[in-house]
């Protein structure tokens, strides 16, 4: 499966040092394991998996560390 994987750089200037994380922009679904897996290999403290929202006009966000799941709606 290939997914296209965005490093953003958090707290820095021209994109040098900072707190980076990968964001991913979901166009199929991935399940936990897939996610889990993902953040492992880019090593970040955090990384975003963004979805549409099926109930709503909102955002899903996934935040994974290599160990963590959390889910945030906006």
């Amino acid at each position: 499966m290939e997914v296209t994987v965005y490093v953003a750089s958090a707290f820095s200037k021209n994109q040098k040092g900072g707190n980076k994380a990968g964001i991913v922009l979901m166009e199929q679904p991935l399940n936990t394991n897939q996610k889990m897996e993902i953040a492992r290999q880019l090593g970040y403290a955090e990384t975003a998996f963004i979805s549409t929202s099926e109930t709503s006009d909102y955002f899903r966000i996934r935040l994974n560390t290599k160990s963590i799941i959390k889910a945030h709606t906006i």
